[in-house]
């Protein structure tokens, strides 16, 4: 698309800050007028239309995509958004730690147990571990404790686990980031400590690097999202 407009400009409105094209409301996918919580969040999402060019590259433009899920279904999708991020927990990523070789889970237990003990800490939701995979590690009772968890976050937060938690691969992890309990980095690192290690021992792809880097950014924007 190409850019059709030459001011951004961010005005506060009756119910949260607006960004505006040449004094038109930019608006959602579903035709809302885009209204954030937030005057720094509003004014990244104006950085944003204002660093685009002759055209208009969306894919680019994160912070924006997330603000439109915010408008668009943080509130009025609430409970399918809930029922997509419960499953992670059955799964969940760090209770499978690798039987072997010594030294990956070694690096494993690193990254991950002080993690795990901090998501423990602070929403009281114990997770088993396992080294083997048989199934499920974890059930209805931890799934339940996480739906209640989730329930009480505001609509930006719940939005940025909804992002970074498929990114992840991880409840934890993507909760953990959203919740500013982890960086970017060290999220972007625990996820993959695995597919790192094979890389360091045995060679790195080109497309895997790319797709590593490319995930990197995305936790970045999500970071940025929940920075107001």
């Amino acid at each position: 698309m190409k850019r059709f407009y030459k001011s951004v400009t961010l005005e506060k409105e009756p119910g949260g800050y607006g960004v505006f094209l040449d004094g038109r409301p930019v608006k959602t996918p579903l035709r809302k007028i885009l209204l954030l919580p937030y005057e720094g969040l509003a004014a990244k999402v104006a950085a944003e239309w204002d660093a685009q060019k002759e055209t208009i590259n969306i894919h680019d433009m994160r912070i924006t995509q997330l603000s439109y899920t915010y408008a668009d279904k943080a509130e009025d999708e609430k409970d399918g958004i809930i029922a997509e991020l419960l499953p992670y927990i059955e799964t969940e990523l760090i209770c499978y730690p690798v039987p072997h070789p010594a030294d990956l889970q070694k690096k494993q237990q690193k990254l991950w147990q002080p993690l795990m003990q901090e998501f423990t800490a602070k929403t009281g939701i114990t997770l088993k571990t396992v080294t083997e995979i048989t199934g499920a590690a974890n059930g209805a009772d931890e799934m339940a404790a996480f739906e209640a968890v989730l329930r009480k976050e505001d609509g930006i937060t719940l939005t940025a686990v909804q992002a970074a938690v498929p990114l992840l691969g991880s409840a934890v992890l993507g909760y953990a980031l959203a919740k500013k309990w982890i960086t970017p980095a060290a999220a972007h690192e625990a996820a993959l400590v695995e597919e790192l290690y094979q890389a360091e021992n045995w060679g790195d792809d080109e497309e895997a690097a790319k797709k590593r880097a490319e995930l990197l950014v995305n936790l970045e924007a999500v970071d940025a999202f929940t920075a107001v």
